[in-house]
């Protein structure tokens, strides 16, 4: 997915180095997650009342706009997104899927606010990473918030290797969709440039300290890797590509 409309070559890029994992949570609890007017759409990634969530513990590097490339930014970012999203109006045109996110912790302010603009749920947080270990914590408390430990293995492959990640393709590859702070909802494409990055499966270990949003379950996750499970865990290294945020129509 390019990033396209009339700004772009306006659009953001940067390198990502990120350990992604995918849960398979209640509907309900998903739900809960999501502002008024989204509601789930169908899919076929889980079945029997559940619904995928990803997290994703990642670090930023080098991020600047296409056409201005200082001053560039580097910043760690954990999201928790939910891919299928749609609009509850039926007389929209188009309704979706969408993927959206309902928080975001990163440890640099100038992206939280440029974040903003695109209806990203950004917050500052206190964030420590090592090669396979990475913690969230807290601004003001220092409390924990969710930790993740990752345990690499094989050599980094391109996706194309790893048959059983068609379906998280295809969802990372969903519009993003987001809601201002003035209530505004915008939309933007993201370019995970999926035909140059690399992949490696991992195994993951997450606890989850404290429900920072309604419908976050607290408590200790593991996941297989992407070898193994359709919605296995995965480190991925890319450059990637931002559009500027547009109307969602």
């Amino acid at each position: 997915m390019k990033p396209g409309g009339p700004f772009s070559n306006l659009y953001g890029e940067g390198h990502y180095h990120a350990f992604i994992l995918t849960l398979s949570l209640t509907t309900e609890s998903v739900r809960a997650l999501l502002p008024g007017p989204l509601e789930l759409s169908p899919q076929s990634a889980t079945t029997g009342g559940a619904h995928p969530v990803f997290f994703m513990f990642g670090h930023h590097t080098d991020v600047h706009s296409h056409l201005f490339r200082w001053p560039a930014m580097n910043y760690r970012e954990f999201i928790l997104g939910v891919p299928c999203v749609q609009w509850k109006n039926p007389a929209l045109k188009h309704r979706g899927p969408f993927f959206y996110m309902p928080r975001l912790f990163l440890d640099s302010i100038p992206p939280i606010v440029l974040g903003w603009l695109y209806g990203f749920a950004k917050m500052l947080a206190r964030i420590r990473l090592s090669e396979s270990d990475y913690r969230v914590d807290s601004l003001i408390w220092n409390r924990r918030l969710v930790k993740g430990q990752f345990k690499v293995k094989g050599q980094p492959e391109s996706p194309s290797h790893f048959p059983l990640f068609t379906a998280v393709r295809e969802m990372l590859q969903q519009p993003f969709v987001g809601r201002t702070p003035l209530g505004i909802y915008r939309c933007s494409n993201f370019d995970w440039n999926f035909g140059e990055a690399t992949i490696q499966p991992v195994e993951a270990e997450m606890e989850i300290a404290e429900a920072f949003r309604p419908g976050v379950p607290v408590g200790r996750f593991s996941a297989k890797g992407i070898d193994e499970a359709p919605l296995g865990a995965f480190r991925i290294r890319t450059h990637w590509k931002l559009s500027v945020p547009m109307k969602c129509s």
